[in-house]
């Protein structure tokens, strides 16, 4: 278990024990890999909101989703030093769904049947999403999911499923747009691994990269790949203009440095969801380049200079990190300030069906992580989305912003499981 992760489990079993082993509503367990208390000497005295987590904290991807779940808990522990909502702290159940998706039904499961909490936030790979929003549909509790989404969540949206993250048929067409603004001829080539998000991205980029006069290929592997020299060198034969991966940290480091040793010079794009700066650092060193290196996602860099960036990275230095601060952590940041927002205007002890008639309409100031609102309405559980393109500058050893917020509408014609 991760440093902070285990430092929340033990500062529980002492607020636990020092209360004389109170009763069910006070306690915040954490099984699979998380915790459910705030570290703060200042926690509120009320009685707690609960939330569940679930997400991968061992599988093939849990370096993407760890440091999310990182970035929520880093808010909410930030909430409950503040004084919690109106004196109730926060604690949030987590668990480890493994990146199965019958493991996240079973946890999911548990954190509604047994931990009775007012809804489920995080998830992990696009393909775990539909079974556990339709288990929850039959349990009546709302699932939030982070930075992987499903289309669900798009006009009409399925009940009690929402999204704060990356709806991969609308981050296609942001895609579309970023990558059509790097070559305006030749080829482009869309890589992925194997998961219903990524061929669905790859399925919007793709028809972008075509009205705009490109020839599109597209190259896909499973997400167990750990080595990437033979899919490097297939890329890099393909002579594109322009490359763009959907996948996550490992994956880029793993890619990235496949191609620039294959000879390929061009422009790469990493969608970042999921995907740190870090990663891409090392994937840059390891190629031994790091030019024509973008990448591009609905959240800030972490070397953004934004008011709730700010504000993470506060909270970091307060409470402190296992991994590296990245644009995951800013995802997390924005799905605990949807949550926070919900809670609030739900109101204490906000049931699952409360905390659901919360999320229908509701709009959150994200501080400067996206262009504008998260918001939610009616039957749309995603709404408008922004998007912004970074280009690493090796000068300033950082990511550097490449143009303005760009608005997408949610896809109306999608609906169902797509995604």
């Amino acid at each position: 278990m991760p440093r902070l992760l285990t430092l929340i489990a033990l500062v529980l079993t002492a607020l636990f024990v020092a209360a004389g082993c109170g009763d069910d509503d006070d306690d915040g367990g954490n099984g699979g890999g998380g915790g459910a208390a705030d570290t703060s000497a200042d926690r509120p005295e009320g009685r707690p909101y609960k939330l569940g987590y679930v997400t991968d904290l061992s599988g093939p991807l849990r370096e993407s989703y760890s440091p999310t779940l990182e970035g929520f808990q880093l808010y909410m522990q930030q909430l409950n030093d503040d004084g919690g909502i109106d004196g109730h702290p926060v604690d949030v159940v987590v668990r480890d769904d493994s990146l199965n998706a019958d493991t996240a039904v079973s946890a999911s499961e548990e954190l509604a049947n047994q931990e009775n909490v007012s809804g489920i936030f995080g998830l992990s790979l696009s393909s775990t999403h539909e079974a556990v929003y339709a288990a929850m549909e039959r349990a009546q509790i709302p699932v939030v999911s982070g930075f992987s989404g499903i289309a669900s969540a798009l006009p009409p949206a399925q009940p009690f499923a929402y999204s704060a993250g990356t709806i991969f048929e609308v981050a296609g067409q942001a895609a579309g747009r970023f990558t059509t603004q790097l070559a305006d001829e030749g080829t482009f080539v869309c890589v992925t691994f194997e998961s219903v998000g990524g061929i669905a991205a790859c399925d919007a980029n793709e028809a972008a990269a075509r009205e705009a006069g490109l020839e599109t290929e597209r190259v896909v592997f499973p997400v167990e790949t750990r080595e990437f020299t033979s899919i490097g060198s297939d890329i890099a034969d393909r002579d594109p203009s322009v490359v763009i991966g959907h996948y996550g940290s490992e994956q880029n480091v793993g890619v990235i440095a496949a191609l620039r040793r294959a000879g390929y010079e061009g422009p790469y794009v990493a969608a970042n969801y999921g995907v740190t700066e870090d990663a891409l650092r090392r994937g840059m060193e390891a190629g031994g380049s790091q030019e024509n290196t973008y990448m591009f996602g609905r959240f800030a860099s972490i070397d953004d200079d934004e008011q709730g960036v700010t504000q993470l990275r506060d909270a970091a230095e307060s409470f402190g990190t296992d991994f590296e601060l990245s644009n995951a952590h800013v995802s997390g940041w924005g799905l605990a300030r949807v949550a926070d927002e919900a809670l609030t205007k739900c109101g204490f002890p906000c049931s699952p069906a409360d905390l659901d008639q919360a999320l229908q309409d509701l709009q959150v100031d994200t501080q400067g992580i996206t262009g504008g609102p998260i918001a939610f309405q009616g039957r749309d559980h995603y709404g408008e989305s922004f998007w912004r393109m970074h280009q690493f500058d090796s000068g300033e050893d950082a990511f550097v912003v490449e143009g303005d917020w760009i608005g997408l509408p949610p896809r109306a014609e999608a609906g169902g499981g797509g995604g």
